[in-house]
């Protein structure tokens, strides 16, 4: 998103996806969030109903640009292993500027006593897309194996971004350093699609 033509509602959704990313949820205010996006506090009251709502739709933003990243898989001028490793690093960058929103999010859905059906469906949509493409890479299909590499795959990614700060001290590698990603993401393909 260009900031010098967005909105007030959206450089206010901006400011909470960058103060969420850096500290959580925990102790942000809305008055952090209206200063990070140089508005006045009004602003925020004008445009969301709670600071609750504010971070619902700062939520769905950020979701938004997962679902674009998860639309890599499917992009057909790229051979399946330059999709998995393009979605791969991608998904690596984008969670790696806003690891508390991931937090955040991941949190929730493990301490949510209700499961919702949309997020479930979401979710394995996004499996299922990843399951395709490490189907054509391998050249197998329909083996059952093929779900739970998938699954392995995606909790490979996500695991190195949960550790955060300790990755480098837990992996012996910086999980920040582009190179290091790459690295990792090429073993972790090679060694799921044998």
């Amino acid at each position: 998103m260009d900031e010098s033509n967005l909105n007030t509602r959206d450089r206010i959704i901006l400011a909470a996806l960058t103060v969420i990313g850096e500290q959580g949820t925990d102790h942000i205010t809305t008055r952090i969030i209206a200063k990070n996006a140089n508005v006045n506090h009004a602003a925020i009251n004008y445009y969301f109903e709670s600071k609750e709502d504010l971070i619902e739709k700062t939520l769905q933003y950020f979701q938004s640009g997962l679902q674009d990243i998860f639309e890599i898989l499917h992009d057909l001028d790229l051979t399946a292993r330059e999709r998995l490793s393009r979605f791969s690093l991608e998904f690596v960058q984008y969670n790696s500027k806003y690891p508390g929103v991931e937090h955040y999010i991941l949190s929730r859905l493990m301490t949510n006593s209700e499961i919702d059906g949309g997020v479930t469906e979401l979710m394995k949509s996004n499996l299922n897309s990843i399951e395709a493409v490490l189907t054509e890479i391998s050249g197998r299909a329909g083996e059952k194996a093929l779900r739970f590499k998938a699954l392995s795959f995606f909790s490979s990614l996500v695991y190195p971004l949960l550790l955060n700060r300790y990755a480098l001290a837990v992996m012996g590698a910086d999980y920040g350093d582009n190179q290091t990603t790459r690295d990792y993401i090429n073993v972790l393909i090679d060694s799921l699609i044998q």
